[in-house]
């Protein structure tokens, strides 16, 4: 493992922490270009696996050269998911766009995405919320 990936496994583990002990990591805000450059992506969507297959087809297709990987600890960049209700019916989601900070222990937010729906006739959230991710990765790596 990489000093890089160490770094954010423990960023990882300090996000969930927060929800188990209520401590929470320090935080930094960055930019949607830091995405340049970036070569694997780890989907955190705890139990909506629909919405996180979904994700993982759409960035297959999109995106080929970028991996998204099985384990949190050997992604550059994660993408935590929110979702209230469904992805194909009604509901709402937030994928919010993280990377370990400049300092041991910070989280860097480098984009929040939220959409909601209210018919079965509009596109999955999923398909929403991570054609914008996949927008904003190909304007950083252009």
């Amino acid at each position: 493992m990489t000093p890089r990936t160490i770094q954010l496994s423990l960023v990882l583990l300090l996000c969930f922490s927060v929800h188990i002990f209520g401590e929470s990591p320090e935080i930094e805000y960055g930019q949607k270009s830091e995405l340049r450059g970036v070569t694997s992506v780890f989907i955190d969507a705890g139990l909506e696996l629909s919405f996180r297959d979904n994700a993982v087809a759409l960035l297959k297709q999109e995106l080929p050269k970028l991996k998204v990987t099985e384990h949190a600890g050997e992604a550059e960049v994660l993408l935590t998911v929110r979702l209230e209700g469904t992805d194909r019916g009604h509901g709402s989601a937030t994928v919010v766009v993280s990377r370990a900070g400049s300092k041991p222990n910070t989280v860097r937010i480098l984009a929040k995405y939220t959409d909601s729906k209210s018919s079965i006739w509009t596109k999955k959230l999923s398909s929403v919320l991570i054609g914008r991710f996949i927008r904003d990765y190909r304007e950083a790596n252009r």
